[in-house]
Protein backbone atom coordinates (compact mmCIF):
# COMPACT_ATOMS: atom_id res chain seq x y z
CA UNK A 1 0.00 0.00 0.00
CA UNK A 2 1.15 3.46 -0.53
CA UNK A 3 0.50 4.58 2.83
CA UNK A 4 3.23 2.52 3.79
CA UNK A 5 5.85 3.59 1.61
CA UNK A 6 8.48 5.66 2.04
CA UNK A 7 10.62 8.45 0.03
CA UNK A 8 14.06 6.30 1.25
CA UNK A 9 12.79 3.45 -1.14
CA UNK A 10 12.76 3.09 -5.12
CA UNK A 11 9.84 1.72 -6.16
CA UNK A 12 8.34 -0.10 -9.75
CA UNK A 13 5.69 -0.96 -11.72
CA UNK A 14 4.94 -4.51 -11.29
CA UNK A 15 3.36 -4.60 -15.15
CA UNK A 16 6.25 -2.59 -17.16
CA UNK A 17 9.32 -2.48 -14.62
CA UNK A 18 9.08 1.67 -14.91
CA UNK A 19 10.56 3.89 -11.76
CA UNK A 20 7.37 5.18 -10.25
CA UNK A 21 6.85 8.32 -8.30
CA UNK A 22 6.16 8.37 -4.70
CA UNK A 23 3.61 11.10 -3.97
CA UNK A 24 1.88 12.14 -0.79
CA UNK A 25 1.23 15.49 1.51
CA UNK A 26 -1.05 16.77 4.13
CA UNK A 27 -3.92 17.50 1.34
CA UNK A 28 -3.36 14.58 -0.90
CA UNK A 29 -3.59 10.94 -0.85
CA UNK A 30 -0.57 8.56 -0.45
CA UNK A 31 -0.11 6.85 -4.31
CA UNK A 32 2.19 6.07 -6.76
CA UNK A 33 2.44 7.56 -9.97
CA UNK A 34 4.19 6.56 -13.37
CA UNK A 35 6.62 9.23 -15.09
CA UNK A 36 5.32 11.54 -17.89
CA UNK A 37 4.82 10.13 -21.30
CA UNK A 38 4.75 6.87 -19.62
CA UNK A 39 4.03 3.42 -22.02
CA UNK A 40 2.36 1.80 -19.78
CA UNK A 41 -1.22 0.83 -19.83
CA UNK A 42 -1.80 1.48 -16.21
CA UNK A 43 -0.34 4.95 -16.19
CA UNK A 44 -3.39 7.20 -16.43
CA UNK A 45 -3.94 9.54 -13.50
CA UNK A 46 -5.98 9.40 -10.57
CA UNK A 47 -7.83 12.11 -9.08
CA UNK A 48 -8.07 12.60 -5.59
CA UNK A 49 -11.61 11.42 -4.70
CA UNK A 50 -10.66 8.49 -6.70
CA UNK A 51 -7.81 7.85 -4.36
CA UNK A 52 -9.78 8.66 -1.32
CA UNK A 53 -12.55 6.41 -2.13
CA UNK A 54 -10.10 3.26 -3.15
CA UNK A 55 -8.91 3.10 0.12
CA UNK A 56 -11.98 3.58 1.93
CA UNK A 57 -12.83 0.55 0.08
CA UNK A 58 -10.28 -1.34 0.85
CA UNK A 59 -9.88 -0.13 4.46
CA UNK A 60 -13.92 -0.85 4.51
CA UNK A 61 -13.85 -3.95 3.02
CA UNK A 62 -11.14 -6.01 4.78
CA UNK A 63 -13.16 -6.11 7.84
CA UNK A 64 -15.50 -7.96 6.17
CA UNK A 65 -13.81 -9.55 3.74
CA UNK A 66 -10.89 -12.50 2.97
CA UNK A 67 -7.99 -11.93 0.43
CA UNK A 68 -8.93 -7.98 -0.43
CA UNK A 69 -6.43 -6.72 -3.10
CA UNK A 70 -6.28 -3.14 -4.27
CA UNK A 71 -5.01 -2.94 -8.13
CA UNK A 72 -3.97 -6.50 -8.13
CA UNK A 73 -3.06 -6.61 -12.35
CA UNK A 74 -4.95 -9.49 -14.03
CA UNK A 75 -2.17 -10.07 -17.51
CA UNK A 76 -4.53 -12.25 -19.47
CA UNK A 77 -7.11 -9.15 -19.98
CA UNK A 78 -4.35 -6.32 -18.87
CA UNK A 79 -6.42 -4.57 -16.51
CA UNK A 80 -6.36 -3.56 -13.22
CA UNK A 81 -9.33 -3.31 -10.93
CA UNK A 82 -9.69 -0.95 -7.99
CA UNK A 83 -10.58 -3.50 -5.35
CA UNK A 84 -10.47 -7.12 -5.89
CA UNK A 85 -11.89 -10.07 -3.99
CA UNK A 86 -11.52 -13.61 -5.33
CA UNK A 87 -13.37 -13.45 -8.75
CA UNK A 88 -14.91 -10.12 -7.94
CA UNK A 89 -13.76 -6.74 -9.37
CA UNK A 90 -14.83 -3.79 -8.15
CA UNK A 91 -14.53 -0.60 -10.01
CA UNK A 92 -14.74 3.33 -8.28
CA UNK A 93 -15.28 5.06 -11.28
CA UNK A 94 -15.05 8.83 -10.72
CA UNK A 95 -13.87 10.20 -14.49
CA UNK A 96 -16.23 9.54 -17.76
CA UNK A 97 -15.87 6.29 -19.87
CA UNK A 98 -17.11 5.60 -23.22
CA UNK A 99 -19.71 3.09 -23.60
CA UNK A 100 -17.10 1.07 -25.90
CA UNK A 101 -14.66 1.13 -23.10
CA UNK A 102 -17.37 0.25 -20.37
CA UNK A 103 -18.27 -2.90 -22.38
CA UNK A 104 -14.25 -3.44 -22.90
CA UNK A 105 -14.01 -4.18 -19.54
CA UNK A 106 -16.76 -5.99 -18.21
CA UNK A 107 -16.48 -8.11 -21.27
CA UNK A 108 -12.46 -8.19 -20.12
CA UNK A 109 -13.67 -9.66 -16.54
CA UNK A 110 -16.40 -11.59 -18.13
CA UNK A 111 -13.54 -13.62 -20.50
CA UNK A 112 -11.22 -14.91 -17.13
CA UNK A 113 -14.35 -16.29 -14.84
CA UNK A 114 -15.15 -12.83 -13.29
CA UNK A 115 -17.69 -10.46 -12.64
CA UNK A 116 -17.29 -6.60 -11.68
CA UNK A 117 -19.37 -4.08 -9.62
CA UNK A 118 -19.38 -0.62 -10.28
CA UNK A 119 -20.00 2.00 -7.69
CA UNK A 120 -19.80 5.59 -8.65
CA UNK A 121 -17.90 8.92 -7.46
CA UNK A 122 -19.83 12.34 -7.13
CA UNK A 123 -19.89 13.77 -10.42
CA UNK A 124 -22.06 11.07 -11.39
CA UNK A 125 -24.26 11.41 -8.26
CA UNK A 126 -24.63 15.06 -9.52
CA UNK A 127 -25.65 14.73 -13.15
CA UNK A 128 -28.87 14.62 -13.80
CA UNK A 129 -31.10 11.41 -12.56
CA UNK A 130 -32.47 10.64 -16.07
CA UNK A 131 -29.01 11.02 -17.92
CA UNK A 132 -27.80 7.82 -19.45
CA UNK A 133 -24.42 8.41 -18.46
CA UNK A 134 -25.60 7.46 -15.14
CA UNK A 135 -28.23 4.81 -15.58
CA UNK A 136 -25.99 2.67 -18.57
CA UNK A 137 -24.68 1.40 -15.04
CA UNK A 138 -28.29 0.13 -13.60
CA UNK A 139 -28.09 -3.40 -12.12
CA UNK A 140 -31.30 -5.15 -11.57
CA UNK A 141 -31.98 -7.23 -8.26
CA UNK A 142 -35.58 -8.67 -7.44
CA UNK A 143 -35.65 -7.38 -3.70
CA UNK A 144 -34.57 -3.77 -5.00
CA UNK A 145 -35.11 -3.31 -8.53
CA UNK A 146 -33.06 -1.56 -10.82
CA UNK A 147 -30.58 0.71 -8.86
CA UNK A 148 -27.11 1.92 -8.72
CA UNK A 149 -24.36 2.49 -5.65
CA UNK A 150 -22.49 5.82 -5.28
CA UNK A 151 -19.92 6.25 -3.00
CA UNK A 152 -19.72 9.34 -0.83
CA UNK A 153 -16.55 10.06 -0.14
CA UNK A 154 -16.22 12.99 1.86
CA UNK A 155 -19.41 11.55 3.92
CA UNK A 156 -17.72 7.90 4.01
CA UNK A 157 -20.96 6.50 2.86
CA UNK A 158 -22.37 4.08 0.74
CA UNK A 159 -25.85 5.79 -1.34
CA UNK A 160 -27.55 2.77 -2.48
CA UNK A 161 -30.60 4.14 -5.13
CA UNK A 162 -33.03 1.56 -5.82
CA UNK A 163 -36.63 0.67 -7.04
CA UNK A 164 -35.74 3.05 -10.14
CA UNK A 165 -38.28 3.07 -12.42
CA UNK A 166 -40.00 5.54 -15.03
CA UNK A 167 -43.04 7.39 -15.06
CA UNK A 168 -43.91 9.34 -18.75
CA UNK A 169 -40.87 11.02 -19.41
CA UNK A 170 -39.86 11.40 -15.40
CA UNK A 171 -37.07 9.09 -13.92
CA UNK A 172 -38.49 8.12 -10.27
CA UNK A 173 -36.06 6.43 -7.39
CA UNK A 174 -35.56 6.10 -3.32
CA UNK A 175 -32.65 6.63 -1.78
CA UNK A 176 -30.75 4.96 1.42
CA UNK A 177 -27.14 5.77 2.90
CA UNK A 178 -25.26 2.79 4.20
CA UNK A 179 -21.97 3.23 6.89
CA UNK A 180 -19.95 -0.27 5.00
CA UNK A 181 -20.12 -2.84 2.72
CA UNK A 182 -21.76 -5.64 4.63
CA UNK A 183 -24.85 -3.24 5.43
CA UNK A 184 -25.15 -2.53 1.34
CA UNK A 185 -25.08 -6.01 0.69
CA UNK A 186 -27.51 -6.71 3.20
CA UNK A 187 -30.06 -4.68 2.05
CA UNK A 188 -29.12 -5.72 -1.34
CA UNK A 189 -30.40 -9.37 0.00
CA UNK A 190 -33.86 -8.31 1.86
CA UNK A 191 -36.60 -7.36 0.05
CA UNK A 192 -37.60 -3.69 0.41
CA UNK A 193 -41.05 -2.25 0.54
CA UNK A 194 -41.83 -0.26 -3.25
CA UNK A 195 -43.44 3.78 -2.70
CA UNK A 196 -43.94 6.01 -5.67
CA UNK A 197 -46.16 9.18 -6.54
CA UNK A 198 -47.97 9.02 -9.79
CA UNK A 199 -47.95 12.45 -11.69
CA UNK A 200 -51.32 12.86 -13.22
CA UNK A 201 -52.17 12.55 -16.39
CA UNK A 202 -52.96 16.66 -16.65
CA UNK A 203 -49.24 16.59 -16.45
CA UNK A 204 -48.97 14.10 -19.03
CA UNK A 205 -50.97 15.35 -21.56
CA UNK A 206 -49.28 19.27 -20.79
CA UNK A 207 -45.95 17.65 -21.36
CA UNK A 208 -46.77 16.10 -24.56
CA UNK A 209 -47.84 19.41 -25.99
CA UNK A 210 -44.62 21.62 -24.51
CA UNK A 211 -42.82 18.79 -26.23
CA UNK A 212 -44.19 19.61 -29.91
CA UNK A 213 -44.63 23.34 -29.21
CA UNK A 214 -40.58 22.96 -28.56
CA UNK A 215 -40.43 21.09 -31.84
CA UNK A 216 -39.05 17.95 -29.79
CA UNK A 217 -37.45 15.47 -32.59
CA UNK A 218 -38.62 12.37 -30.96
CA UNK A 219 -42.90 13.94 -30.89
CA UNK A 220 -42.51 15.63 -33.75
CA UNK A 221 -41.37 12.47 -35.89
CA UNK A 222 -44.37 10.87 -33.61
CA UNK A 223 -46.53 13.50 -34.38
CA UNK A 224 -46.61 12.75 -38.14
CA UNK A 225 -46.43 9.33 -37.79
CA UNK A 226 -50.10 9.86 -36.08
CA UNK A 227 -51.11 12.80 -39.02
CA UNK A 228 -50.28 9.76 -41.37
CA UNK A 229 -52.95 7.56 -39.78
CA UNK A 230 -55.68 10.79 -39.60
CA UNK A 231 -55.20 11.18 -35.58
CA UNK A 232 -52.66 13.81 -33.25
CA UNK A 233 -50.85 12.43 -30.78
CA UNK A 234 -51.47 14.97 -28.97
CA UNK A 235 -55.00 13.39 -28.56
CA UNK A 236 -53.99 10.10 -28.06
CA UNK A 237 -56.08 7.62 -25.83
CA UNK A 238 -56.23 8.04 -22.67
CA UNK A 239 -54.97 3.92 -22.23
CA UNK A 240 -51.86 5.08 -23.78
CA UNK A 241 -50.39 6.37 -20.50
CA UNK A 242 -51.14 2.92 -18.51
CA UNK A 243 -49.79 1.20 -16.55
CA UNK A 244 -48.71 4.48 -15.00
CA UNK A 245 -45.18 2.70 -14.00
CA UNK A 246 -42.53 1.40 -16.63
CA UNK A 247 -38.99 -0.22 -16.04
CA UNK A 248 -36.62 2.72 -16.75
CA UNK A 249 -35.19 1.70 -20.19
CA UNK A 250 -37.47 3.10 -22.43
CA UNK A 251 -35.81 6.78 -22.61
CA UNK A 252 -37.66 9.16 -24.65
CA UNK A 253 -39.76 6.18 -26.50
CA UNK A 254 -41.54 6.21 -23.53
CA UNK A 255 -44.92 6.78 -25.52
CA UNK A 256 -44.32 5.86 -28.69
CA UNK A 257 -43.95 1.84 -28.35
CA UNK A 258 -48.04 2.35 -26.78
CA UNK A 259 -49.06 4.46 -29.92
CA UNK A 260 -47.70 2.25 -32.23
CA UNK A 261 -49.77 -0.54 -31.05
CA UNK A 262 -52.86 1.02 -30.85
CA UNK A 263 -52.30 2.29 -34.70
CA UNK A 264 -51.42 -1.69 -35.15
CA UNK A 265 -54.55 -2.83 -33.81
CA UNK A 266 -56.70 0.07 -35.95
CA UNK A 267 -55.07 -1.47 -38.55
CA UNK A 268 -55.52 -5.40 -38.33
CA UNK A 269 -57.89 -6.15 -35.76
CA UNK A 270 -56.69 -8.92 -34.65
CA UNK A 271 -53.15 -9.84 -34.56
CA UNK A 272 -51.00 -12.92 -32.69
CA UNK A 273 -49.81 -11.20 -29.60
CA UNK A 274 -46.05 -12.42 -30.27
CA UNK A 275 -45.83 -10.64 -34.23
CA UNK A 276 -47.87 -7.84 -32.76
CA UNK A 277 -44.51 -7.26 -30.06
CA UNK A 278 -42.28 -8.19 -33.09
CA UNK A 279 -43.97 -5.48 -35.33
CA UNK A 280 -43.55 -3.15 -33.13
CA UNK A 281 -40.37 -3.40 -30.83
CA UNK A 282 -38.20 -4.37 -33.69
CA UNK A 283 -39.03 -0.82 -35.35
CA UNK A 284 -38.39 0.82 -31.73
CA UNK A 285 -34.88 2.80 -31.24
CA UNK A 286 -34.60 2.01 -27.53
CA UNK A 287 -30.91 2.99 -26.19
CA UNK A 288 -30.06 -1.03 -25.52
CA UNK A 289 -26.67 0.11 -23.65
CA UNK A 290 -27.44 -1.21 -20.46
CA UNK A 291 -24.79 -3.93 -20.06
CA UNK A 292 -25.27 -4.74 -16.64
CA UNK A 293 -29.02 -5.79 -17.47
CA UNK A 294 -29.10 -9.51 -18.39
CA UNK A 295 -31.92 -10.56 -20.62
CA UNK A 296 -33.14 -6.43 -21.29
CA UNK A 297 -35.50 -8.09 -24.03
CA UNK A 298 -37.27 -9.79 -20.98
CA UNK A 299 -38.22 -5.88 -19.33
CA UNK A 300 -39.28 -4.89 -22.79
CA UNK A 301 -41.59 -7.83 -23.32
CA UNK A 302 -42.98 -7.85 -19.99
CA UNK A 303 -43.69 -3.87 -20.16
CA UNK A 304 -45.44 -5.12 -23.81
CA UNK A 305 -47.68 -7.67 -21.99
CA UNK A 306 -48.61 -5.25 -19.06
CA UNK A 307 -49.88 -2.90 -21.79
CA UNK A 308 -52.19 -5.56 -23.41
CA UNK A 309 -52.95 -6.72 -20.11
CA UNK A 310 -54.43 -2.74 -19.60
CA UNK A 311 -55.69 -3.46 -23.26
CA UNK A 312 -57.98 -6.10 -21.86
CA UNK A 313 -59.11 -4.65 -18.56
CA UNK A 314 -60.24 -1.76 -19.79
CA UNK A 315 -61.89 -4.01 -22.71
CA UNK A 316 -60.56 -2.66 -25.67
CA UNK A 317 -59.19 -6.14 -26.79
CA UNK A 318 -59.43 -9.88 -25.89
CA UNK A 319 -56.91 -12.75 -26.37
CA UNK A 320 -58.29 -15.71 -27.85
CA UNK A 321 -55.50 -18.62 -28.52
CA UNK A 322 -52.96 -16.00 -28.33
CA UNK A 323 -53.87 -13.70 -30.51
CA UNK A 324 -55.25 -10.15 -29.40
CA UNK A 325 -58.83 -9.44 -31.01
CA UNK A 326 -60.34 -5.53 -30.55
CA UNK A 327 -63.62 -5.46 -29.64
CA UNK A 328 -64.20 -1.42 -29.08
CA UNK A 329 -62.34 1.42 -30.46
CA UNK A 330 -60.04 3.62 -29.31
CA UNK A 331 -60.95 7.20 -27.97
CA UNK A 332 -58.46 9.49 -29.91
CA UNK A 333 -59.26 13.51 -28.94
CA UNK A 334 -59.15 16.28 -30.95
CA UNK A 335 -56.38 18.02 -29.46
CA UNK A 336 -54.51 18.90 -26.16
CA UNK A 337 -57.81 20.97 -24.81
CA UNK A 338 -60.30 18.56 -25.48
CA UNK A 339 -58.28 15.76 -23.89
CA UNK A 340 -57.71 18.03 -20.70
CA UNK A 341 -61.72 17.99 -20.96
CA UNK A 342 -62.57 14.64 -20.49
CA UNK A 343 -59.51 14.04 -18.09
CA UNK A 344 -60.99 16.60 -15.86
CA UNK A 345 -64.86 14.93 -16.31
CA UNK A 346 -63.55 11.61 -15.45
CA UNK A 347 -61.93 12.89 -12.36
CA UNK A 348 -65.15 14.69 -11.29
CA UNK A 349 -67.19 11.24 -11.64
CA UNK A 350 -64.72 9.59 -9.91
CA UNK A 351 -64.99 11.93 -6.85
CA UNK A 352 -68.87 11.28 -7.03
Amino acid sequence: MASEASNKNKYFCPDCGEKLIFKHGLKNTAHFSHQNHSNCVNSEPETEQHLQGKSYLFNDLITFEKGVQVEKYLKPIKQRPDILIKNLAIEFQCSPITNQRLRERIEGYYQIGMVSFWILGSAYLQKRVNSMAVLRFMRYKESVGFYLVFLKVTQKRYLLRYQIHQIDNQIYYSEKLFSNWQELLNYLHNSAGFKTTTPSLLRVTSLIEMNLRSSNHNFIKLQNHCYSNGVSVSGCPLVCHYPRIIPPLFGNNWLNWRIEIILKLNEVTEIPIEELYKAIFLKQTFDYNFPFIKSIEFFYHRAFLDFINVLCKQQFIQIKAGTAVKISEFVWYRDTYAKIKAIKKIKKEVKK
